[in-house]
C-alpha cells in the first residue's frame, strides 16, 4: 500500500499498483466488475493512450475491501478510455448481509474512494454498471449522475442469435461469404498483423469521423501486452483478394466479452465483410462458453444502425462526474466530433454520411 489517507476510524485509503494480487482478485469477484476492470487491461489502456494509471484501494482491518483504477490524461482528467470503458469503483461483497447493511457498506467505501480521487485530480468521470453500488450519498453531495448506453448481444444460443439479426444483416453475411470473405482469429501477432490493425483503426477514425484516444505509436505495445497474458482475442476479415479489411479486438473472458477496439476500411467493406466479421466472432466466442458480448456503445441514428442490427439488448451505464467538473472541463475528445459537425451544418458544408455496413 502506498501513500494512505484515513477517512474514518476503520477505513484507510491508499495507492494500489497494477500488480497488486488482492486488487486483481477483487476485480473478478466484486459486484459490477467487468472484464476491463482487470488491472492489466486498465494499465494497457493508460499506456496505449499516452496517459498514466492510478489506483486507489480501501483497506479495513488490513483487508482490501474496495478499489478504483483509472486512467489520467495530461490535463489531470479522469475519464473512461476506449480500451477501458468501465472505470467505476469496486467493493468487496458482503455475503449473507441484509440489503440495508450492504448499502451502507457500499456507500461508505465507494464514497471514500471517489472523494479521494476527486481531491487528487482536476476532474473525475467514472462509468459503471447500473445499480451495482449504492451511490445516493455521492449524488446528494453534488456528483452528477448521467447515463450512456451499450448493446449486449446474447450469443449462448447461436441459432437464436442468428434469428435476432435483422434481415439486411443476415443478407450481408451471406453475400460476404459468397464473395469469398474469410474471418480468422489471429493467434500469431506478427508485425504485418499489427500494421493491418493499426491502419484499419486509423482509417475508420478518419473515414467515419470517429474520435479515438488511442496513440498509434503505443498501439503495438498494447496489443502485444494483451496477447502476452491471454486477455484479448483478435479477429480479422479478409476479402477474396487477400486484403484485410476489418478487425475486432475483444476481451478473452466469459460469461461476458467486451469489445475493446475495431477498425475497417470504409472503401472496402461494402461487401458485408463487417457483418460477417461480427457474426463469426460471436460464433467463435459462443463455442468457447461466452454468453454475451458487450458492444461498448449504442449510438442512435445512422451512426448506431450497425450495432443495433445484431439484436442486442439495450443496457444503460451510469456515469458519475465529480462536482468540480463543469461542462467546459469535459474532455474535448468526446464533444469534438459533434462540434465539427455542428460547424459544418451551420455553414452548409456538412457531408451526410453513414457506414457502408448500413447500406
Amino acid at each position: 500500500m502506498g501513500d494512505s489517507t484515513s477517512t474514518d476510524s476503520s477505513l484507510v485509503i491508499g495507492e494500489l499498483s497494477p500488480q497488486d494480487q488482492a486488487w486483481k482478485l477483487l476485480t473478478s469477484s466484486a459486484a459490477g466488475a467487468t472484464p476491463v476492470h482487470d488491472p492489466t487491461i486498465s494499465h494497457v489502456a493508460a499506456l496505449a493512450s499516452g496517459c498514466r494509471w492510478v489506483g486507489l484501494g480501501a483497506w479495513r482491518g488490513g483487508q482490501l475491501v474496495g478499489g478504483v483504477a483509472v486512467v489520467v490524461n495530461e490535463h489531470d482528467d479522469v475519464w473512461p478510455r476506449s480500451l477501458a470503458p468501465y472505470n467505476g469503483p469496486l467493493v468487496l461483497p458482503m455475503p449473507q448481509s441484509r440489503p440495508q447493511t450492504r448499502h451502507r457498506h457500499e456507500s461508505a467505501i465507494a464514497g471514500a474512494l471517489l472523494e479521494e480521487l476527486a481531491a487528487r485530480h482536476r476532474s473525475v468521470t467514472v462509468r459503471m454498471r447500473p445499480r451495482s453500488l449504492d451511490i445516493r450519498k455521492l449524488v446528494q453531495s453534488g456528483w452528477n449522475l448521467t447515463s450512456s448506453f451499450t448493446y449486449e448481444v446474447a450469443i449462448s444460443d447461436p441459432e437464436q442469435a442468428w434469428r435476432n439479426l435483422d434481415d439486411n444483416r443476415r443478407r450481408l453475411v451471406r453475400r460476404a461469404e459468397r464473395h469469398g470473405c474469410v474471418v480468422q482469429e489471429v493467434h500469431d501477432l506478427s508485425a504485418s498483423v499489427i500494421d493491418d490493425v493499426t491502419r484499419l483503426h486509423l482509417l475508420m477514425r478518419d473515414g467515419y469521423r470517429k474520435s479515438t484516444d488511442l496513440d498509434a505509436d503505443s498501439w503495438s505495445d498494447a496489443l502485444q501486452t494483451l496477447f502476452g497474458v491471454d486477455l484479448a482475442r483478435l479477429f480479422t476479415v479478409t476479402e477474396a483478394d487477400g486484403e484485410v479489411v476489418g478487425f475486432v479486438l475483444a476481451t478473452a473472458t466469459s460469461p461476458v466479452s467486451t469489445v475493446l477496439a475495431s477498425g475497417a476500411d470504409p472503401g472496402r467493406i461494402d461487401s458485408g465483410a463487417g457483418a460477417l466479421l461480427r457474426w463469426k466472432m460471436h460464433c467463435e466466442l459462443s463455442a468457447d462458453g461466452v454468453a454475451s458480448v458487450d458492444l461498448n456503445g449504442a449510438r442512435i441514428g445512422p451512426e448506431g444502425r450497425f450495432k443495433a442490427s445484431f439484436g442486442g439488448e439495450l443496457m444503460d451505464r451510469w456515469e458519475l462526474t465529480s462536482p468540480s467538473t463543469s461542462l467546459s472541463e469535459v474532455p474535448l475528445r468526446r464533444s469534438g466530433p459533434r462540434i465539427r459537425n455542428a460547424a459544418r451544418a451551420l455553414f452548409g458544408q456538412r457531408d451526410e454520411w453513414r457506414s457502408p455496413n448500413d447500406r
